[in-house]
Order: structure tokens, then sequence, then C-alpha cells
């Protein structure tokens, strides 16, 4: 994006925004963040804002009635 904006950075500069954004640290970005807004702690141990990111890990979190409603609400939204 600094390139794009034609704005470069020195090489140094893109590794440690690189750091920065990595899963590594951002799945505890939400201990830093002053908006609570929406910090939702889906079960214990978890961050509420990220997650492992691996298709069909929903079902370590959803129960059965919540995945359910979730296909039901998606139904009426998406008509």
């Amino acid at each position: 994006m600094a390139e794009y904006l034609d704005r470069p950075l020195p090489e140094e500069k893109y590794q440690e925004i690189a750091d920065a954004c990595s899963f590594k640290n951002l799945k505890n970005a939400n201990e830093k963040n002053k908006d609570q807004t929406f910090h939702n702690r889906w079960q214990d141990g978890s961050s509420g804002y990220f997650r492992k990111g691996q298709a069909g890990d929903w079902k370590n979190w959803f129960t059965k009635a919540q995945s359910e409603e979730f296909d039901r609400q998606c139904e009426l939204k998406m008509k």
C-alpha cells in the first residue's frame, strides 16, 4: 500500500508491520483494545476476536442450536 501511495518505507518497517499483523500478535489484540464494544468470548480460552481460521472449526464453537439459528437468520436476511 505504501508503494501504491508513492510513500515507500524502509525495508525494516515492512517487517515490523508484518510482525504486528501476524496471527500470533493479533489473537491477543483484544487485550490491548480499549473499545470492548464487540468483545465477545465465545468460549473459555477465546480472545473473542480471532480464531484459527480453519475450515470446519466453527463446529468447536457453535452448539447445534446456535448453528441452526445462524442458518435460519442467514436464510431470512438473504431473501
